[in-house]
């Protein structure tokens, strides 16, 4: 599967990295499957890694569905998310705007997008030193 994820507790993130031919649809079946989690915490700062993808197929649909279900949860926790896109690429900076924009009407959560992991790591208040880490692993 191109999407994989991670949940740090050490350093309170969320790690998803997407690699290759990406389809939404199986990206955001991850999500779903991270949001029925044992270990989710609805406020959790999260780094989407797309250093590594090289096609994209969004199906619309699919992310309203998940948008729902994100904006559902954080409503009854009255919480946030950072959500922080490492796009080193031209496309993946693309990826990351359309999907900020699909996110824009939801003051809940907030994207960033860093084209370096400094840019990522300043943005997470997080040590680059880890982040490179999981960039490697």
């Amino acid at each position: 599967m191109p999407t994989t994820y991670k949940i740090l507790p050490d350093l309170d993130l969320v790690y998803m990295r997407v690699t290759g031919a990406i389809v939404i649809e199986e990206t955001l079946a991850i999500l779903r499957q991270y949001l029925e989690h044992p270990d989710y915490k609805p406020n959790r700062d999260h780094l989407h890694d797309l250093s590594e993808m090289s096609i994209v197929k969004i199906d619309f649909q699919a992310v309203l569905a998940v948008q729902d279900q994100v904006v559902s949860q954080q409503t009854q926790s009255a919480s946030s998310n950072l959500v922080v896109y490492y796009a080193p690429t031209e496309l993946g900076q693309s990826v990351a705007k359309d999907l900020r924009s699909l996110w824009a009407p939801f003051p809940s959560v907030e994207i960033m997008i860093a084209t370096t992991l400094d840019e990522a790591a300043d943005m997470l208040g997080r040590n680059v030193d880890s982040l490179r880490t999981l960039v490697r692993s």
